[in-house]
């Protein structure tokens, strides 16, 4: 009963962050902290809870004590991302590129990877200050496109919970066989779902320039990569 509801979740959240995720971004950065946040401390006080001897009124405090943690910290994070969003998500698309890169080289090294992704995290931060309108657009394009996916994934299955090459591209059987193009299936929809999320935003979504928000600093020519969109 979970799945579903999660997978509808996740669809809808992943549409709106790959289509219209540049107008949302710091409103997107701090739910997904508050939401984070209140997970991570019901999860914390419902291990120091005894379910059979708790009373109802200390679960309704313990969930209400996490929604107000949750809160706090989602106002934090939006107020932080309202200058530092775009860093943010180029920071964490760095580190992603970065790891993403590493196993296809298949480099396990623990040493490598750390200062890869810390790298990776410098260089997407630093890019995401720099060039804020195009890593904005882009960037939420991508993370939209996978949470999409991986919501549409929750109804149809297979979905591979690590990019291991061996299990991947050896089909030594038909159920590993269907894992593959299932595999495969979610990497083209991936691509192409984060393709039309950035060729949208980038000629739908223009950048009000007279807001004071989150991402000021650019001419509307930046809206534009190179007269690409």
């Amino acid at each position: 009963m979970i799945a579903p509801f999660a997978g509808a979740i996740l669809i809808v959240a992943g549409g709106i962050l790959c289509f219209l995720g540049s107008k949302f971004l710091p409103y997107a950065i701090g739910f997904l902290a508050g939401l984070a946040v209140t997970g991570v401390c019901s999860l914390i006080g419902f291990s120091f809870l005894d379910a059979e001897t708790a009373q109802g009124w200390h679960f309704g405090v313990l969930i209400a004590a996490a929604l107000a943690f949750g809160i706090l910290a989602g106002l934090a994070a939006w107020k932080l991302a309202k200058e530092w969003g775009v860093a943010i998500l180029g920071f964490w698309l760095g580190i992603t590129l970065a790891l993403l890169v590493l196993k296809i080289a298949q480099v396990s090294n623990q040493n490598i990877t750390l200062g890869a992704a810390a790298a990776g995290g410098l260089l997407g931060a630093f890019f995401g200050r720099k060039y804020n309108v195009g890593i904005k657009k882009f960037g939420t394009a991508i993370i939209g496109s996978f949470i999409l996916v991986r919501g549409v994934s929750m109804y149809l299955g297979n979905f591979p919970s690590e990019f291991d090459q061996g299990k991947l591209t050896k089909a030594a059987s038909p159920e590993s066989g269907e894992v593959l193009y299932y595999t495969i299936g979610y990497l083209v929809a991936f691509v192409v779902l984060a393709f039309l999320g950035a060729l949208f935003q980038f000629r739908q979504l223009e950048e009000d320039g007279d807001e004071d928000d989150a991402f000021k600093g650019e001419g509307a020519e930046e809206g534009r990569c190179c007269g690409l969109f």
